[in-house]
């Protein structure tokens, strides 16, 4: 028989003991070989095992879908939350529930009612446009919002607010518009597809419903009511409770209502937005009417709790005088070292200075030689002393000739003229006359910030209390907390908290009353890291500044922050100012989860600007913020590598105590101090390469910031 052979012809492959690594690269094609893990043998399923394995996945899903849908099943099943929202003044809607529910008109702003066509149950909301905080309370527990538009009115106001509730999260979005009877039919359709272009921007929908319309209408109930909300991520992961009653029973607050989301458990605080957290005292489940309690199960999180010791932040605070008063006397640490002591420099001066040495031998050559080799008449001697080198510089340099403190101040005054603006972000400027060493007593010099020593800053009191624990795995184990409470049950909680809150929920009986359930932890103070995405107009705005105070609304929590803004390093850059993506600290509840924050700051009207969103990041009190402050001078004479600088300081103590910091200048240059000159201020510095006339030299000092305490706004 014939057969068809290819007639392309394979070469011989190129065979070598030692292939390049080039040819390795090549030949692997960016395949990574995964390490094996350990000497087990890797069992291969066969067809009929991958079959079986997707069945059970697949069956697992199909019962988690069931048990979700049947918090809704039927007319005893919970009712469905409807927020209903007027993206205008003229938008009336009450009458626009009206029409969904049958009603001819409606009492109260939270009110339940029973479509009988769908066997469905509703909870509609309908919050004040005026009140930007209540529509934001309204859209965060809603299962469906419904955005009502107007037929004529513009989105000025609306892109705000639907920017915010996009935000903060939100479930299942329906846009419709109200009062299309004034329009044209050409004029109607050309609404409805505006509507639809501004709301797709924010939450992409396949159709705009027209409330005039009573087919739209009917609808627009039918999806609601069959269709399942997809539900807010966070939301799930916490149990809530939206209160149908909330009265005073035996000195405690009782909360009636059907338990959504994930499910309370007995052993963990709730949190009541603007009042705080508290713990549960007991809870009833209501069946058929009768009253049954609940017993909390066991602490599961509790058993492990040895293994997530806090970190020891104290220090020994007994220290040993003699050693207080040495460290104030030898200056600024660099790398948390004193490399310049006084103290051993007189006594090496005072030891060497005057010792007859050998013609022809150096300094380094001199401290080698013992005192008894010196001791013979008839050899040569000179007096070789320390100070010699110095001499020789004034020689070639000429010496020093001090101002008086009129013509310094003249000189100085025309410097700061000449200078249009800083030459460093963070650059600071010392007066005449003060102190800088009184001024950076908490400031330490750094040639990396990798070599921060963290055993020896100075902790405060409320950074020591903060928990301590492994963030990412302690999130795997508390989002999996058992329940003793389960979703779709109509439950009692009975909550120590002050019953002043009951009156004042009975006052504000048109706001929802929420109940929102904590995660182990979530009570206690700790460092929390979240990211900040600028979102305000930098150039138009007044800036923001590190410890300003913002309004931080953070999943169920709003609090009143000064947070500090840094990189997302370990030892992170502390930033003066809010100008880019950065990592904002603060002491405060721990979150888990990924929630989402958004950054509130009050305009001097009152209003609430939004100026930054983002996300819960960690708690980790290890992570550092280190602040720099740079200190400039000016060249004054410049003689090869050694140049005479003054401004950066204005008396010889603080030259002195700085002298171990290492100088560096704008062009990139390096160097040291050598000594001070006189009294104004003026020092000797050397670099190592020569110097330009136009150049600044800088000096940086670092200390490390602490975050402040949040406080829960009210």
């Amino acid at each position: 028989m014939h057969s068809h052979r290819s007639s392309k012809k394979s070469q011989k492959p190129f065979k070598s003991k030692h292939a390049s690594k080039g040819s390795i690269k090549a030949l692997n094609k960016g395949k990574i070989e995964k390490a094996s893990a350990g000497n087990k043998a890797v069992k291969t399923m066969g067809k009929w095992d991958r079959r079986n394995q997707k069945d059970q996945i697949r069956a697992a899903k199909m019962v988690e879908l069931a048990t979700d849908r049947k918090l809704f099943d039927g007319k005893s099943g919970a009712p469905k939350i409807v927020t209903v929202v007027g993206m205008s003044e003229d938008v009336d809607v009450n009458g626009l529930v009206c029409k969904m529910m049958g009603l001819e008109s409606l009492q109260s702003k939270i009110s339940t009612h029973e479509v009988e066509r769908f066997k469905q149950k509703f909870t509609v909301i309908t919050p004040s446009l005026d009140n930007f905080l209540e529509v934001l309370d309204a859209a965060r527990i809603a299962d469906f919002v419904i955005l009502a538009f107007s037929p004529v009115a513009a989105f000025n106001d609306s892109e705000y607010i639907l920017k915010c509730v996009a935000e903060q999260g939100v479930s299942n979005v329906i846009s419709v518009v109200t009062e299309t009877g004034m329009l044209t039919d050409k004029k109607r359709v050309e609404r409805i597809d505006e509507i639809k272009t501004f709301s797709d921007y924010f939450f992409p929908q396949d159709k705009i419903f027209d409330i005039e319309n009573a087919t739209d209408c009917a609808n627009l109930v039918r999806n609601i009511a069959q269709k399942f909300p997809k539900g807010v991520n966070w939301r799930d992961q916490r149990a809530f409770v939206l209160a149908d009653n909330v009265q005073e029973v035996d000195g405690q607050v009782c909360v009636s209502g059907v338990v959504r989301g994930k499910g309370f458990n007995l052993l963990r605080t709730v949190h009541l937005p603007g009042y705080g957290d508290f713990k549960i005292a007991k809870a009833e489940v209501l069946k058929h009417g009768q009253a049954e309690l609940v017993i909390p199960g066991e602490d599961v999180l509790a058993k492990n709790d040895g293994d997530d010791e806090d970190m020891d932040m104290e220090e020994d605070d007994v220290m040993e005088e003699e050693e207080e008063i040495q460290d104030q006397q030898l200056g600024v640490k660099v790398d948390g070292h004193h490399y310049f002591p006084d103290t051993a420099r007189e006594a090496m001066q005072e030891k060497y200075a005057k010792r007859r040495v050998p013609k022809g031998t150096s300094e380094q050559q001199a401290k080698w030689l013992i005192d008894e080799t010196l001791i013979n008449s008839d050899d040569e001697f000179e007096d070789e002393q320390m100070e010699e080198d110095e001499v020789d510089m004034d020689a070639e340099d000429g010496a020093h000739v001090e101002f008086d403190m009129d013509e310094e101040t003249r000189q100085l005054e025309e410097y700061k003229s000449l200078r249009e603006e800083l030459d460093f972000p963070d650059e600071v400027e010392l007066k005449p006359g003060e102190s800088a060493k009184e001024r950076f007593a908490k400031y330490r010099g750094m040639k990396s910030l990798r070599n921060w020593d963290a055993s020896q800053d100075d902790y405060p009191e409320e950074y020591k209390n903060c928990v301590t624990f492994n963030y990412n795995a302690m999130k795997n184990r508390v989002l999996k907390d058992s329940t003793d409470l389960q979703p779709g049950q109509y439950v009692k909680l009975y909550i120590e908290a002050p019953v002043s809150i009951v009156s004042e929920a009975q006052e504000h009986a048109d706001s929802p009353f929420v109940v929102y359930g904590l995660h182990k932890y979530e009570s206690d103070q700790a460092v929390c890291h979240v990211t900040m995405n600028p979102c305000f107009d930098q150039e138009e705005t007044a800036p923001i500044k590190s410890k300003d105070e913002l309004i931080l609304q953070l999943g169920p929590r709003r609090l009143v922050v000064n947070p500090l803004y840094g990189t997302e390093s370990t030892i992170a850059k502390f930033d003066r100012f809010l100008t880019r993506p950065c990592m904002a600290t603060y002491i405060g509840p721990a979150t888990f989860g990924n929630v989402p924050a958004l950054w509130f700051r009050k305009s001097e009207n009152g209003a609430m600007e939004l100026v930054g969103t983002g996300s819960f990041d960690s708690t980790d009190p290890r992570k550092m913020l280190i602040k720099r402050a740079v200190l400039t001078g000016h060249p004054f004479k410049i003689h090869k590598k050694l140049v005479t600088i003054r401004y950066m300081f204005f008396n010889p103590e603080d030259i002195n105590w700085f002298k171990a910091v290492p100088l560096f200048t704008k062009m990139g240059r390096s160097g040291f101090i050598k000594m001070s000159l006189g009294t104004h201020g003026y020092m000797k510095a050397t670099f190592d390469q020569h110097l330009n006339g136009m150049d600044t030299v800088a000096m940086a000092l670092y200390k490390r910031v602490w975050p402040k305490v949040a406080r829960e706004l009210e």
